[in-house]
């Protein structure tokens, strides 16, 4: 089963057991991040729509406004990391997965807003 298809309790349950194996392998998990960059490049090639930011299976409580009315949304609540859900655009009723590793992203993290 994909953890997009993950409820938050499960996908919670998920991630910790995944933690739990790769520190039995001397492993440490690795974070999912909103990718920005390519964020800008698809939001650019569709005409700056408005569109939403978010983690897929949380989206209720991580989700929010990045672009409204062509223009870049700064204040609008995101959470866009984590170890299992995965971070995506929301454009007219499509997820589009949009992420990166947080440590091969610039510095992003889970509160990152238009760097």
């Amino acid at each position: 089963m994909s953890s997009e298809n993950f409820g938050f309790i499960e996908g919670m349950m998920e991630g910790i057991s995944r933690a739990v194996e790769l520190k039995k392998k001397g492993e440490k998990e690795r974070y999912k991040v909103f990718d920005w960059k390519k964020a800008e490049k698809i939001l650019k090639e569709k005409g700056w729509p408005d569109a939403e930011a978010g983690l897929i299976s949380d989206w209720e409580y991580t989700g929010g406004f990045i672009v409204k009315d062509k223009k870049k949304v700064h204040d609008s609540y995101t959470y866009l990391s984590s170890f299992w859900a995965t971070p995506a655009l929301l454009i007219n009723g499509k997820y589009i997965d949009c992420w990166c590793y947080q440590d091969e992203s610039p510095g992003w993290d889970s509160d990152t807003k238009w760097p």
